[in-house]
């Protein structure tokens, strides 16, 4: 399709929506002006340059508080965020982010929060108040904290799991800590996690939300293809230990069919042999670039699919029991 034939508000709406706008921008910048409509791409690096120059400053933050919490002998691990900027497209304004994410140890939560207190930052004004046991409960619930400094110029999820109740991730806190490395981002050195298990997360992550935005799948093709030093044989066996060959599965597959990325004959040969992961693959590569019309998925839509993905009868068990569990609460919180 030429260039000059596309709806280019559509094209910009869809790029808003799917979290790509500095792709977009990126990849504009090999074709002449006269193919675009004016103002398009000067609106386009505009925007890109404001997320950018925010960027920056997260970054210099989130050192900040890791070496903060460093001194109080709190380990922490940054997620995705600045380390898959620069890991997986090699520059920050590619992939921008609004806020940052840190991994810690459960126990050590309380620790955390008054360092993080000592250095002005401050829960969300819904998380304020809460009890001791209200605190607890939605840690559990969500199995993060959120907070914030300078009027939520600076926002932090403090995550003590890497999923939320509906997924079991297969990995401890000090097994990825143990295997961890650091990464120069801007001149600042960040903990983040191995290859291996950077991909397991980029893959569990995308299946979480159910292929709903292009930029996870983006995050998955970049980072395989600049992880020069990923181990796919490592990555294979540690998904046979942990069950979760099928979730990864049909995340590569998934970035195979959208983003031609590319990939080892070993992974082909496992998704042509699963004829489960070729039918989710197909559902997701008709569903994703239609999503902003369609709407998200329905629940029984998200339930079918992951059940089909877990592996395990007790991820199963527990993914039908807490979905299930959501789905009445709000159902009776809209009576």
């Amino acid at each position: 399709m030429p260039l000059g034939s596309l709806d280019w508000k559509k094209v910009y709406l869809h790029a808003r929506f799917h979290r790509t706008l500095p792709l977009l921008s990126n990849s504009l910048h090999a074709f002449s002006e006269f193919s675009l409509p004016n103002g398009f791409k000067e609106k386009l690096s505009e925007k890109v340059r404001t997320e950018t120059l925010k960027t920056a400053f997260l970054v210099r933050e989130l050192h900040q508080i890791m070496q903060d919490l460093s001194d109080d002998g709190i380990k922490s691990l940054t997620l995705k965020g600045p380390a898959l900027a620069q890991l997986g497209y090699g520059q920050l304004k590619l992939r921008p982010f609004i806020d940052v994410d840190l991994l810690i140890q459960r126990s050590d939560f309380s620790r955390a929060r008054a360092r993080l207190s000592s250095i002005g930052y401050r829960p969300f004004s819904k998380l304020t108040n809460l009890s001791t046991f209200h605190e607890q409960t939605y840690l559990w619930q969500t199995g993060q904290f959120q907070f914030h400094r300078a009027r939520g110029f600076f926002n932090l999820d403090l995550h003590v799991k890497l999923l939320p109740p509906l997924f079991s991730f297969p990995v401890g806190f000090e097994e990825l800590y143990d295997r961890s490395r650091s990464v120069t981002v801007s001149g600042a050195s960040l903990k983040t996690f191995s290859d291996e298990d950077m991909l397991l997360i980029l893959c569990f992550h995308l299946v979480k939300n159910r292929w709903e935005q292009l930029k996870h799948v983006c995050d998955i093709s970049e980072f395989v293809q600049s992880a020069e030093n990923l181990d796919w044989d490592l990555f294979f066996s540690s998904l046979e230990r942990f069950r979760c060959t099928r979730i990864s599965l049909v995340s590569l597959s998934i970035a195979n069919h959208l983003l031609d990325m590319p990939l080892p004959p070993e992974a082909l040969g496992y998704i042509r042999a699963d004829a489960r992961v070729q039918k989710i693959t197909r559902r997701a590569v008709d569903f994703l670039p239609n999503r902003l019309e369609s709407g998200p998925a329905s629940f029984r839509e998200r339930l079918r699919d992951t059940m089909t993905l877990l592996e395990r009868p007790r991820d199963r068990a527990r993914y039908l029991s807490v979905a299930t569990f959501r789905r009445m609460s709000d159902f009776v919180g809209s009576e």
